[in-house]
C-alpha cells in the first residue's frame, strides 16, 4: 500500500510472450486502412501495444484480430447507413460527435455513438 494515498495501486501482470501467427499480424494490420490511424491504434492500445508486431502472444493476436474484425464490422454499417443519408445529416452527425471523417475515428465508444446516430437518422427519413 502507497503511504500517502492509502490505496494499493494496481500492476499490470507481464504478458507471457509465446510465438505468434505471421498471418495473423497481416491480417490485423490490413484493417489499418479500413478503420483508420485512429481507431486502429485505439485498438492496439487495448491490447497495450503500437504495432501488430508487438503482440506478444497468439491469445492476444486472436483477441485483436477480433476486435479489427468488430470494428471493421461497425465502420461498414456506418458507411452503408451513411450512403443513405443526405450530405448535410452526415456531416451533422459527424460534427455532432466531435468526428472530422471516418479516418478519424477515435475509439470504439464513438464509433459505436456514430452507428446509433446514423441508424436513427435513417429511421427518421424512412417515416417522413
Amino acid at each position: 500500500m502507497s503511504e500517502t494515498s492509502g490505496k494499493e495501486s494496481p500492476t499490470r501482470l507481464p504478458v507471457q510472450k509465446g510465438p505468434l501467427d505471421a498471418s495473423v499480424t497481416t491480417k490485423i494490420e490490413s484493417f489499418r486502412r479500413e478503420l483508420g490511424e485512429a481507431l486502429f491504434g485505439s485498438i492496439l492500445a487495448m491490447a497495450h501495444v503500437r504495432s501488430a508486431r508487438e503482440i506478444p502472444n497468439q491469445h492476444v493476436q486472436q483477441n485483436v484480430l477480433k476486435w479489427m474484425e468488430s470494428g471493421a464490422r461497425g465502420m461498414a454499417r456506418v458507411r452503408e447507413i451513411a450512403s443513405g443519408l443526405p450530405e448535410t445529416k452526415f456531416y451533422a452527425i459527424l460534427d455532432d460527435h466531435g468526428v472530422e471523417s471516418l479516418a478519424k475515428i477515435p475509439n470504439f465508444g464513438v464509433l459505436e455513438k456514430l452507428v446509433n446516430a446514423m441508424t436513427q437518422a435513417a429511421q427518421q427519413l424512412s417515416v417522413a
